[in-house]
């Protein structure tokens, strides 16, 4: 066990801090100076202390949602591309000594996916074992009393496996409450897959009117500037006019474009680049050939999607995170139900994805995050801060003197809510239920039908 949570620092720290050789455009070695930014594939960061619950407070039941932990890429995509480009770059003397090496590594990147592509990794399963053991931490008492837990998780493995590596950090501080688990249906979950089935915000997304401010992006100087800087190092000229002049792309295991253009080329490496940082150190390929800096802009991109995708998004709309009001009403029934001493259990635990976890933050306005944006670029605005790998909200039902109260964590830190409360972000039960209700009201809903309610959205 303290090997593990050893592992999961160190990682963490090799992961994260590195520094840059003094050209711009040489390779990069890890050092613990500098930041690099992979925005929402940025592993998880653990508190550097454990807050307590505050003095006089008793636990009494506890939920949360959270992200899965750190995984490889979804399916075969930009790294298969951009193999197949490079391997044709070889084939025709196109690529440079540089080049030949990268293109070791995209192979190498490649071989470690395979049959695992959309899994955990291993540092995926440690944030989550390590989560499941800290929260034991803050409410022993809580746990050694408790008697059932209900684990839910989508349809997908690395959602479930999450859970089970959280379930196991509990058993190894000796929990051993009975387990609910449920795996929900495919297609059939409007609780931690709710983006999937909610018409208006299909539409939304299909529509991609933010679109406008990554071609800006692309055309920036910056981003050319990051192309002219980085792809000599690896490719000849002849290859990269091929493909500007519309001769050949290159393609994912679906058939869906990758590489039409030399930015795109750019971006595929940044994929890799980001994903790379998900494998513990001693098997990820050398996969360094941004500095700090290039990483910065080229996370903006990202910004922008999470931003309209599932953030606040623009003024005046809320469809980017409103269809997470059916998981807010479950979250808050069950802590209603939980004050009333109605249920048969004492914890509420749910596994999903960013697309989960982001939009209901927001409908929340967790640490005032509900700041929308017509022109996203314009404000400070970081995927990496609100969805990064495994990042999770709980909530703590507490009692005082008779009285229920209720705490909120965002990344295990107490989080301000847009009501009266305690300087340890403590807030009456009933405040925070009446508040609840204010976001679901204008909704018009009057029942737990989430299968129904998730079509209003």
């Amino acid at each position: 066990m303290n090997r593990q949570i050893t592992v999961l620092i160190l990682s963490t720290f090799q992961f994260f801090f590195m520094t840059s050789c003094s050209q711009e455009n040489t390779k990069q070695s890890l050092t613990t100076e500098q930041e690099w930014n992979i925005g929402s594939k940025k592993n998880y960061m653990p508190p550097k202390e454990i807050t307590p619950i505050p003095e006089d407070y008793e636990t009494i039941f506890i939920t949360n949602v959270a992200r899965h932990g750190s995984r490889y890429m979804s399916g075969p995509g930009e790294d298969i591309a951009l193999y197949e480009l490079m391997m044709d770059a070889d084939k025709q003397n196109q690529l440079t000594e540089e080049g030949k090496l990268l293109m070791q590594e995209v192979k190498q990147l490649i071989d470690l996916q395979k049959n695992n592509y959309g899994q955990l990794t291993p540092l995926g399963k440690e944030e989550h074992f390590a989560i499941g053991q800290r929260l034991y931490d803050i409410a022993p008492d809580f746990f050694k009393s408790s008697t059932k837990f209900i684990g839910n998780a989508t349809y997908k493995s690395r959602t479930q496996n999450s859970r089970g590596a959280f379930i196991q950090g509990l058993k190894e501080k000796d929990v051993h409450p009975e387990w609910e688990i449920n795996n929900f249906i495919k297609g059939k979950d409007p609780l931690l897959r709710y983006h999937k089935i909610s018409p208006n915000y299909k539409a939304y997304k299909d529509s991609a009117i933010w679109e406008e401010q990554i071609v800006e992006l692309k055309k920036s100087k910056e981003y050319l500037d990051i192309v002219d800087a980085i792809l000599p190092n690896y490719f000849k000229s002849q290859i990269i006019n091929n493909i500007e002049n519309g001769e050949k792309v290159y393609k994912d295991d679906e058939g869906e474009v990758v590489i039409a253009s030399k930015m795109d080329i750019i971006l595929a490496l940044y994929e890799c680049f980001k994903i790379s940082f998900a494998i513990t150190p001693d098997q990820r390929p050398d996969f360094l050939v941004f500095t700090p800096s290039e990483t910065q802009l080229l996370a903006k991109i990202g910004d922008v999607e999470a931003f309209y995708e599932k953030g606040p998004g623009y003024k005046g709309r809320k469809t980017s995170y409103a269809n997470s009001t059916t998981l807010l009403m479950n979250i808050s029934n069950n802590l209603r139900l939980a004050s009333k001493g109605t249920l048969d259990y004492q914890g509420y635990f749910n596994f999903a994805h960013a697309e989960t976890t982001l939009p209901l933050a927001v409908l929340l306005d967790l640490n005032n995050i509900n700041r929308k944006s017509d022109h996203v670029l314009n404000i400070e605005w970081s995927e990496g801060e609100y969805a990064s790998m495994a990042s999770n909200i709980e909530w703590f039902l507490l009692e005082k003197e008779g009285e229920k109260f209720v705490q909120v964590r965002f990344n295990e830190q107490p989080a301000t809510l847009p009501l009266e409360g305690n300087q340890d972000n403590v807030y009456l039960l009933d405040s925070y239920l009446d508040y609840v209700e204010t976001l679901i009201t204008p909704n018009q809903i009057s029942d737990t039908n989430y299968m129904k309610t998730i079509n209003q959205f």
